[in-house]
């Protein structure tokens, strides 16, 4: 929830693709990096992006303090910003004569170091032995790397990702353009760090939330005797049914193969192991009960015939990969069953459920059950549905460069858990790691991404506006328990830790506010009979 610290994203105007040479500057253009070499300035190219974390680092780091105002240099710049959509800014950069003229100069003299010519050079020399062009190519690549820095510092801007310049053609045309003793002009756009707006009170947010079997009293009687019911019938002994067609108030027998669901009805990369994976499996043919969707996929078929069902997995979904992502699963019928149920008597009570020795004492026990149950449930129900209220009340445009990271996280989650559960065949591995499988995927995951992004933006909101932070000494703890269970390993990224640790508690925090002001309606649940 809290934003990144400064160098967490670092803008590609910063970053040094060229290993082993000095002073290589890259903008992102389109898909590539345009590189201006002034190691070897004969030979100009494209690179495709990213590059080492650490040496960007270094690089921003040096650029903050070259261009600070501690050191008291400066750039001669004209500056223009504007906002754009989707939490982005365009900035129009105009740099002076002057500071064009000096980074032409210095181009000069590192590109005679770099062939070995007598220093100092002369522009005929260093143009004789590498080119014109590539000598304004050098001169581009030092003001853009200096001016890029200078100017998100005198604008304050932190960007995530990449700082863009156009495109590839607009690079060149920057180059083919340049003159050493005029201003250089050019505009880059950048993903910045959004922040929520807050459109309606947060405090006092009104949610309808489905009532538990039991909230804070005992469970109803119809409610004891139908959760009774569906322990006789997990106890049931499913037997062959006479016939071959599924039918409600039965049993069969499937298997499942789930696969990610593309927006036509495709499937795309299977599911992680243990989610839809060929294992057969027993269905209890209750329309409108659990797993709903499967059994309305089943219900009439005959056996060997297989049925589709489509799911989305919800947000709260245990693996994380899978939140938000639309699935496909083809249900093929194996056999039917028929459920023999067993006599409800004090024998059944004391099989089940142990010390209960009597019936009466079986449903007290499903009494307290029920209402400890309920407790749990409702508390999580009403903190998902103020998490919704809050989004519905909270503006924010989420930057791409967010959601993309943020479904390639859960991508390459899901990619680790099939290679590690060796679900796909190595000889399958390949395919499943495309761009095009990629797409599919992020086309699924993108609106829970998308979701979990906008209430972070959203709580932050609200712990701004409260003046709440999680307490430093709560974080020093968890920090410390962190340390504690490496058991004396070195803990790779201690910062890294502390603020995961200070944005969970943070959010606590926040969440506890908004669920004490919170108003719920309670809708009362359809007990079946």
């Amino acid at each position: 929830m809290a934003p990144p610290r400064k160098c967490a994203f670092v803008p590609a105007a910063l970053l040094s693709l060229c290993r082993g040479r000095r002073n290589a500057t890259a903008v992102c253009t389109g898909q590539f990096a345009y590189q201006f070499l002034v190691g070897d300035a004969r030979r100009r190219q494209l690179l495709p992006l990213p590059v080492a974390a650490e040496h960007a680092r270094h690089r921003l780091r040096s650029a903050e303090a070259t261009h600070s105002g501690a050191s008291g240099v400066c750039m001669a710049l004209s500056l223009q910003s504007t906002k754009l959509p989707a939490s982005q800014v365009q900035v129009d950069i105009s740099v002076s004569a002057d500071e064009v003229t000096a980074a032409y100069e210095a181009a000069i003299q590192e590109l005679a170091l770099e062939g070995d010519l007598p220093t100092p050079s002369t522009v005929d020399a260093v143009t004789s032995a590498f080119g014109a062009a590539a000598l304004a190519s050098a001169s581009v690549g030092r003001v853009i790397s200096s001016a890029v820095p200078a100017a998100l510092a005198e604008l304050s801007l932190t960007p995530i990702g990449q700082v863009r310049l156009g495109d590839d053609d607009d690079a060149a045309a920057i180059v083919a353009a340049f003159t050493p003793t005029a201003p250089l002009a050019f505009t880059v756009t950048m993903d910045v760090w959004p922040v929520a707006t807050l459109t309606g009170p947060h405090r006092g947010l009104t949610v309808s939330v489905p009532r538990g079997s039991a909230s804070g009293h005992s469970a109803s009687d119809a409610a004891v005797e139908q959760a009774l019911a569906m322990l006789r019938a997990q106890e049931a002994t499913y037997v062959p049914a006479d016939g071959d067609v599924a039918v409600a108030g039965g049993g069969a027998v499937v298997e499942l193969a789930g696969y990610v669901r593309a927006p036509d009805g495709s499937r795309g990369p299977p599911l992680p192991d243990g989610i839809g994976d060929g294992e057969p499996m027993e269905l209890v043919l209750t329309p409108g009960g659990g797993m709903a969707a499967f059994v309305d996929a089943v219900l009439g078929l005959r056996i060997g015939e297989t049925g589709v069902a489509e799911v989305v997995f919800p947000p709260t979904a245990g693996r994380v990969e899978l939140r938000g992502v639309a699935a496909v699963f083809d249900v093929k019928l194996l056999a039917v069953t028929k459920a023999v149920l067993p006599p409800l008597d004090d024998s059944f009570a004391a099989a089940v459920a142990p010390p209960a020795k009597t019936l009466d004492e079986l449903r007290t026990s499903i009494r307290g059950s029920l209402a400890a149950e309920a407790t749990v449930t409702e508390a999580e129900a009403v903190a998902s549905a103020v998490e919704d209220a809050l989004v519905g009340v909270a503006a924010v445009d989420v930057p791409e460069t967010l959601v993309e990271e943020g479904v390639r996280r859960r991508f390459g989650r899901m990619l680790t858990a099939l290679k590690e559960q060796g679900t796909v065949p190595p000889d399958e591995w390949a395919a499943m790691v495309t761009p095009e499988r990629y797409e599919l995927y992020k086309t699924g995951a993108r609106a829970g991404v998308e979701q979990t992004l906008a209430l972070n933006f959203a709580l932050a909101a609200v712990a701004a506006a409260e003046g709440l932070a999680a307490d430093p000494a709560d974080v020093e703890d968890q920090v410390e328990l962190a340390r504690l269970a490496l058991k004396g390993a070195p803990m790779e990224d201690e910062e890294a830790v502390r603020d995961r640790i200070r944005a969970h508690l943070e959010r606590k925090v926040v969440m506890d506010v908004l669920m004490e002001h919170a108003v719920v309606t309670w809708v009362e649940p359809e007990v079946a009979a």
